[in-house]
């Protein structure tokens, strides 16, 4: 996982809101590696600490790509300006 979101604060992500995969991921940082068995899943992303899902992603892992390697990856703004950018 990769917090590329510039105005995000620290992150926490979660796998089908109780399994938290990614603890305290600041912005430019990746998290450590994750193995997940084949299956489909909610990633839920909250504010390091906080209880609620900031946004929630859908991901889906068949079994046919059982022994690859992908990366999760969150660029962007969270929040919109006065020129209208998101």
């Amino acid at each position: 996982t990769f917090h590329g979101v510039t105005d995000a604060p620290a992150v926490d992500v979660y796998v089908n809101g109780q399994i938290k995969a990614v603890d305290n991921l600041d912005f430019r940082q990746f998290s450590q590696v994750n193995s997940i068995p084949a299956g489909n899943y909610e990633l839920g992303i909250r504010v390091a600490g906080g209880d609620e899902d900031v946004v929630k992603f859908g991901l889906q892992l068949p079994e046919q790509i059982l022994g690859s390697t992908g990366v999760v990856f969150a660029s962007g703004f969270l929040t919109v300006d006065d020129e209208g950018m998101t």
